[in-house]
């Protein structure tokens, strides 16, 4: 199921934290982890990764997430972007 989101921070090159439309005007913030993002490791790529993913996501005129239910091990929610 996808949810209406709209975003509140990059976390990193794959990792964003969301304000989520649940439905019956409920709403929630999440940190979800984007499945299919392949970042660098480096402080560098990191850096350029997270500008560039920051960039994609303000541009959005809507975002659209789907969570797969699932953590990560740092207790983000796995998400198809």
């Amino acid at each position: 199921m996808n949810y209406e989101a709209t975003l509140v921070k990059v976390i990193d090159g794959d990792g964003v934290r969301l304000k989520v439309s649940l439905g019956f005007n409920l709403e929630g913030t999440f940190d979800f982890q984007l499945v299919g993002l392949d970042v660098p490791t480096g402080r560098l790529h990191i850096k350029e990764a997270k500008q560039a993913l920051t960039d994609l996501l303000r541009k959005a005129s809507v975002i659209n997430v789907r969570p797969t239910g699932e953590r990560t091990g740092a207790g983000r929610w796995w998400a198809v972007r």
